[in-house]
């Protein structure tokens, strides 16, 4: 008969907190668009670790309202009340989990020492690899009567109480329920909650107080965590940034757009309890209800938070969704993205335990899931994957007198660790072409490079970049550069020099020929004597100094004009030269062999008889 009676006492109280809670949602305000900021810059892409399993041994009747928290990077711990299981309505149990397998280490275990009444909607975060805390609601418990919140410590191995259980809230009045609680660093705790009547505007708002985890006693006094305090605000949830902030997440009422209740968030200072940001609304999806957050801290900058969503599941019903956000900007790292894998029924109710800065673990209930077809506890580990980053292309973009063998580079680096692939790609076509890839150990940061050999003079060339970390690819922006233009080869110094005379009938032609690309050159020479160019002969070169090529013209006439040019050609471009001229010397005076010996004595004689003439006229005279 007295178990009977604690049957209606738990309904009679079950049916209150839903009248109650109904009644909230009831009261619609449109909300100040100033206090809402949404982003989506979405770079990070999420995989299952580990698949759903069930947490809970005792299945009869139902368990739900799970939270979890990581005691290493591969231990959890999860709490949830279940009905009837102590005796007295909702209990509030725990047990330890393998989070690479998803087995339990210890059997479950209650936490809750006062049964009277209902224990209820449990919260748990680890101390230390071998300890925890867990704060719940305990109707009847406080000293008016009323719901209150409570807390009690725990050894994760023995599973034994450290502490007994101590009450949170100072203020008493009407209720105080929903509690989170959080580790802070310098042996710290802090624990948040719903308190009914407490706002400015007697409406329910949330609350916190931050203790010492080795005595127990409170260090700050409880201050108010939303700012919009019209209607209600509840649920929280939080977690730890750094050592001295920490995120707070909740659902407000009337403040989304379209007057239903939303998730919402802020930062806080763990010292001072003043707000870091500005309260921003989590959910994009904004219809029905979107409830029942959970926060986890993925680093110092970066959490994720995740929420029960009316009619955002493919049938209509209650689904768990998560988004990951940044605490600098309060913007979104990912899309927001469905958690649970089975969707009939509801799904409600999400905790988040950060496993290492790119995996959690997210528990929730689900309705009809369990071999009973009653609610049961599931869960499911994710990972976050960082795209791998590309920085720094060389040649940069825009380059231009870029060598005709240049060696493509980028900076890659990849957030997790992993192997990259980085594929290199000539896009000049807008017809992607494989040129070659390299690959980086362990994430790098490292140099990725790739020798694009026998490209084109004065000519633009467009290429690109995929890196896969073996998730998911990267694909960088297109760059362009344009190689070197092709110098024309250069031609100077020639010999004979223009204008020159005398010159002998079989000359070496001579000239300087210069190719600043240092390309083979082909050097033909012409005679352009009679107007029309006749080749005499070609020779070729190879080198970008100034070298003298040289070719004989022979049997020349005397005492000629010629006229002569080189066309020196590096297989692209031509270069002909000025026309140079040249005169041959003249022909020497040609004395017969004979003629001496025939006009020699002839001479003689002509002289002698020539000198007798004269002398004798000379004699006559005298």
């Amino acid at each position: 008969m007295k178990k009977n009676k604690y049957y209606v006492f738990a309904l009679i109280a079950l049916s209150s907190l839903i009248v109650m809670g109904m009644s909230q949602i009831n009261k619609m305000e449109l909300p100040n668009p100033k206090s809402i900021k949404l982003s989506s810059t979405e770079s990070l892409s999420v995989v299952v670790q580990v698949d759903e399993f069930r947490v809970n041994s005792f299945t009869d009747f139902s368990q739900s309202g799970a939270s979890i928290s990581s005691l290493s990077d591969e231990k959890l711990v999860i709490v949830w009340q279940s009905n009837l299981q102590d005796g007295f309505g909702l209990g509030v149990y725990a047990t330890i989990i393998n989070a690479s397998t998803g087995m339990n280490l210890t059997k479950e275990f209650r936490i809750n020492q006062h049964t009277d009444g209902l224990q209820q909607v449990p919260k748990v975060c680890a101390l230390s690899e071998d300890s925890f805390a867990v704060a719940w609601a305990s109707s009847t418990q406080d000293p008016d009567g009323s719901l209150g919140v409570y807390m009690s410590f725990f050894n994760a191995t023995t599973t034994q109480n450290i502490t007994s259980e101590t009450r949170v809230n100072d203020f008493i009045n009407f209720s105080q329920s929903s509690p989170e609680i959080c580790a802070l660093s310098n042996n710290k705790l802090v624990v948040v909650w719903t308190s009914q009547s407490q706002d400015p505007d007697n409406s329910g708002g949330i609350y916190a107080k931050i203790f010492d985890t080795l005595t127990g006693i409170n260090i700050t006094k409880e201050f108010r965590i939303n700012d919009y305090y019209q209607d209600n605000q509840a649920n929280p949830s939080l977690c730890a940034l750094s050592e001295d902030s920490f995120a707070v997440a909740w659902s407000s009422q009337n403040q989304d757009p379209d007057n239903s209740v939303g998730v919402y968030a802020s930062v806080f200072n763990a010292t001072t309890g003043n707000n870091i940001t500005q309260e921003v609304r989590i959910n994009h999806y904004s219809n029905d209800l979107q409830w029942y957050p959970s926060v986890g801290a993925l680093s110092e900058d970066t959490f994720i938070i995740s929420w029960q969503s009316e009619g955002q599941d493919p049938d209509g019903s209650y689904g768990i969704y998560a988004t990951v956000f940044d605490k600098t900007e309060m913007t979104n790292q990912t899309i927001e993205f469905r958690v649970n894998k089975y969707t009939n029924d509801d799904q409600k109710s999400p905790s988040i335990a950060s496993l290492s800065e790119d995996r959690v673990a997210i528990a929730w209930e689900s309705q009809g899931q369990d071999p009973d077809g009653s609610y049961g506890v599931y869960s499911r580990v994710f990972f976050f994957n960082s795209p791998p980053e590309i920085t720094n292309p060389s040649p940069s973009n825009g380059a231009t007198n870029v060598d005709l063998n240049p060696t493509l580079e980028v900076d890659v680096s990849d957030a997790n660790g992993h192997d990259l692939m980085i594929y290199f790609y000539d896009n000049s076509s807008d017809n992607p072409n494989l040129l070659g890839m390299d690959n980086i150990m362990d994430g790098g940061p490292s140099k990725a490079s790739f020798d694009w050999n026998g490209l084109s003079y004065d000519t633009q060339y467009r290429w690109f970049v995929n890196v896969s970390d073996g998730l998911e690819n990267t694909t960088s922006d297109e760059w362009q550069f344009t190689t070197i233009p092709n110098t024309p080869p250069s031609v100077g110094a020639e010999s004979p020099s223009n204008g020159a005379t005398n010159v002998d009938l079989n000359p070496i032609l001579r000239v300087s020929v210069s190719d600043v690309n240092g390309q083979d050159l082909i050097i033909h020479f012409y005679d352009n004597t009679s107007g029309t160019p006749f080749a005499l002969g070609f020779e070729t070169v190879s080198s970008s100094e100034p070298e003298v090529v040289s070719l004989t013209w022979s049997d020349l006439e005397y005492n000629t004009e010629y006229k002569w040019f080189v066309n020196v050609s590096d297989g692209l471009v031509n270069t002909v030269s000025a026309q140079f001229s040249f005169t041959t010397k003249e022909e020497d005076m040609y004395i017969p062999g004979f003629l001496p010996m025939v006009f020699l004595p002839l001479t003689a004689t002509i002289i002698l008889i020539a000198g007798i003439y004269i002398s004798r006229q000379m004699n006559k005279n005298e």
